[in-house]
């Protein structure tokens, strides 16, 4: 009975430790990184684009890892930031120190949830600048203007230049360009619970990517 219980529970941990593999291909087994300490509970709530079909995969991985930022920021910073921090050869730097503490003391904050009225804003808008080249907000109220009665809140985030996921949530939570750290903001802010985001080409940045981040009434 004793041996039967001990296998049991080897199973169990088994699983645990393969489930957390399932999640878009991110070694959660890393153990330079601490990234063992997210634990099942956590990812499978964090991953609330897992059964849409308008997203790709890569579009809901961005989501997945915005719901772990927002989730345990402080986590976050010793996992995913530092791998990539380090990946990308930063040098320590004030700006890094303050993001950082931060971190370490934002509370946990709602998930996002795939919004599909927001997606097709974003799309549309990132479909448009990728053809023309162009970047930035302009006509941001326009774009909302018929499915706004559906938030109290709404936001937008964007990035030029990478596809993978990783790149566009870092270069958002960096906010490298914008001494206001608006993507940053808006990544940490507590009022928001719908998402829709939309990674497309462009002919002049390769790729852009557009998020409408919004509180459905």
């Amino acid at each position: 009975m004793k041996n039967t219980i001990l296998v049991i529970g080897f199973l169990l941990i088994a699983v645990s430790l393969s489930g957390q593999s399932d999640f878009y291909g991110i070694n959660f087994q890393n153990e330079k990184y601490s990234f063992k300490d997210w634990n099942l509970k956590t990812l499978t709530a964090a991953n609330t684009c897992a059964d849409v079909g308008y997203m790709t995969e890569e579009e809901k991985k961005v989501v997945f890892l915005i719901n772990l930022l927002r989730a345990d920021s402080r986590l976050f910073a010793t996992t995913f930031m530092l791998e990539f921090l380090e990946s990308q050869r930063y040098k320590p730097s004030e700006e890094l120190n303050m993001l950082t503490k931060q971190l370490k003391k934002n509370r946990k904050l709602p998930m996002l949830h795939p919004d599909k009225d927001l997606y097709r804003v974003s799309e549309d808008f990132a479909n448009k600048n990728g053809r023309s080249g162009k970047v930035g907000n302009k006509g941001y109220k326009a774009r909302y203007a018929k499915i706004k009665k559906q938030y109290s809140y709404i936001l937008e985030n964007y990035h030029y230049g990478h596809s993978e996921a990783i790149y566009i949530v870092m270069q958002m939570l960096l906010d490298e360009n914008d001494a206001q750290k608006q993507n940053r903001k808006n990544l940490l802010n507590k009022k928001i619970n719908s998402i829709g985001i939309s990674i497309r080409p462009h002919s002049k940045y390769n790729f852009n990517t557009v998020a409408g981040l919004a509180t459905r009434r």
